[in-house]
């Protein structure tokens, strides 16, 4: 597998591509870890199986007020569910080495202000993906 940089992936959150606003995107899949032993299985060890498939995706973004921007997008949606799509090879077109992720999330946080005087404003969150991650290659 090939090594590379991440310095332009495309983001689009709700419609809006997001890219040229954050500093940094993270998305986080897991699945739930079942047990299953059961008297005399596997030589005193236990057993499992994966559960339940859960994720969030976090944004470390710079606060934009106008028109089109981050705080234009958050706001409204707080509460709601909204499309996010996650391309980590930027415009490149979709293939093996350039996944496509797309899934839903429910956005549960925003913090419109943070930062102290004469820092750069920014804003993280940390959203639950709702729903299935789809993983495309073509």
């Amino acid at each position: 597998m090939a090594k590379y940089v991440l310095t332009d992936p495309v983001i689009v959150f709700a419609g809006s591509t997001i890219t040229s606003s954050c500093a940094s995107v993270t998305i986080n899949l897991s699945a739930d870890d079942v047990e299953t032993t059961a008297f005399g299985a596997a030589g005193g060890y236990r057993t499992r199986i994966g559960g339940l498939k859960s994720g969030t995706v976090d944004f470390e973004m710079h606060a934009d007020f106008g028109a089109s921007g981050i705080d234009s997008l958050f706001f409204p949606n707080l509460g709601g569910t909204v499309a996010v799509t996650v391309k980590p090879g930027g415009t490149a077109a979709t293939s093996a080495t350039n996944p496509d992720y797309q899934f839903d999330v429910l956005v549960t946080e925003y913090s419109p202000v943070d930062g102290a005087v004469g820092d750069l404003a920014t804003t993280s969150v940390s959203l639950p993906i709702t729903g299935e991650v789809t993983r495309a290659t073509a």
